[in-house]
């Protein structure tokens, strides 16, 4: 490891064994000796791209890194000139650490937004660089490599003893980041010296396309979990913090994105018409539905390939009418869903239409009745008075129907079902004599 991470670590042991040798330290006061300065925190450095930066609603894997850290013992400081993430956004899923950084989104080893001599400016004892990916757009790993080789002489052209991490790049299914990885991995062993350490994160193997990504670049909660992973590995090698325990713990997957559900309802044809707000960082949303009724569980009833904008609507077939639905929206950050949602919506589906075109008439003894079918409708029932009392004669999904009826003069009326049923129909008199039906 460098002198200077070396000298905080003596010089902490130092500190350590003159407060437990207390005559020792009185008699040097006598003699004039002055006493070693306090070890001050290890000064890193995170110089990057989007990856580093992260944006609205990531933990980002300098969070991960920082918690990691402190809970191991390590006074650390993270130095540079930025603090934020993605366009200037300060929505951290936890802003409880400490933010400064030197990345940003888009940023390559070929366009620095600061000189590396600046960055030395902040004096740090270790810079950890992972940029490259956007190199490998325009540029051969041969160079890709060359530059960050010269990055790490670059720095210790302002202070020989600073030690530095470089990446295997995670992307491993982009092109020419394999053959990167190869090439930074033997630049890291010809670069290394006492002096300065130059190590390697390996934060490419086992870090996976579909799972720790949500758009196959950036990182995902568990892709930020093994980036962290990685660096504070190659940092503890230096003898900053300790490894990162194992087996990694799973995070809450997703981005702390909610959005807000500003509309639902159900219009008298069962579409539903949903309407939200997406919040910053937020790339689309999932449209969710629970029968209430039933106690059922939470489906998705709209994809997220269709929901890209800040409001939306789903139609939606399976409704029953009548019935009473909760909806919510999810936010999505590329391919990945937050676990955090709406706050639910009750939203209760029309019962269904009313019964038109009932007719009736009378052959011998029965009475044959027919109507228009009702859209949404789970079935039918037929109420029939006769003697100044309505009774429910039949219950039927067709929109045709015979009934005995006798020498009596009936009254006829029919209303759609669904969990609430619909207005009746007219009303329709059958005759007790045959052949005659009135309204």
């Amino acid at each position: 490891m460098g002198r200077r991470v070396v000298g905080r670590i003596i010089l902490a042991a130092v500190t350590v064994l003159a407060t437990a040798t207390a005559v020792q330290a009185s008699g040097d006061a006598e003699r004039g000796v002055p006493a070693p300065e306090a070890a001050g925190p290890v000064r890193i450095l995170l110089h990057g791209d989007s990856v580093t930066q992260g944006s609205a609603g990531d933990w980002t894997w300098r969070h991960r890194l920082w918690k990691h850290l402190v809970a191991s013992g390590e006074q650390v400081d993270f130095v540079g000139p930025r603090d934020d993430l993605r366009d200037g956004s300060r929505a951290y899923a936890d802003p409880g650490f400490d933010r400064d950084h030197a990345a940003r989104w888009g940023m390559s080893g070929g366009a620095l937004d600061h000189s590396v001599t600046a960055l030395m400016a902040y004096t740090p004892d270790v810079i950890v660089d992972g940029l490259g990916v956007n190199d490998l757009r325009t540029s051969t790993p041969e160079t890709v490599v060359a530059r960050a080789v010269e990055r790490v002489e670059l720095a210790r052209a302002v202070d020989p003893d600073v030690d530095v991490v470089l990446w295997r790049l995670p992307q491993t299914w982009r092109p020419g980041v394999a053959a990167y990885d190869d090439l930074v991995a033997q630049a890291v062993a010809a670069l290394d010296t006492p002096r300065s350490r130059v190590v390697l994160a390996d934060v490419a193997t086992g870090f996976d396309r579909a799972r720790d990504t949500f758009d196959s670049l950036h990182p995902s909660p568990t892709g930020e979990v093994k980036i962290a992973a990685a660096v504070a590995d190659a940092l503890a090698s230096l003898g900053v913090g300790t490894p990162y325990p194992r087996p990694l713990v799973t995070p809450v997957n997703g981005p702390t994105l909610v959005p807000r559900l500003t509309s639902a309802r159900v219009d008298a044809v069962g579409t539903l018409q949903v309407g939200w707000t997406v919040p910053q960082g937020a790339t689309g949303a999932w449209v969710e539905l629970r029968d209430v009724v039933r106690n059922g569980p939470w489906r998705r009833v709209a994809s997220a390939t269709t929901l890209t904008t800040a409001t939306g609507s789903a139609t939606v077939p399976a409704l029953v009418a009548g019935r009473r639905y909760e909806l919510r929206v999810r936010a999505l950050k590329g391919t990945v869903a937050s676990d955090r949602t709406s706050r639910a919506a009750a939203v209760v589906v029309p019962p269904p239409g009313r019964v038109a075109a009932l007719r009736a008439d009378r052959r011998g003894s029965m009475a044959r009745l027919a109507w228009t079918p009702v859209p949404r409708a789970r079935g039918y029932e037929v109420w029939r008075r006769a003697a100044g009392t309505w009774r429910r004669v039949a219950q039927t999904q067709a929109v045709r129907l015979t009934v005995k009826q006798g020498r009596r003069t009936a009254r006829y009326r029919v209303r759609a079902t669904g969990d609430a049923p619909g207005a009746w129909s007219v009303t329709r008199t059958v005759s007790g004599r045959a052949g005659l039906t009135r309204g």
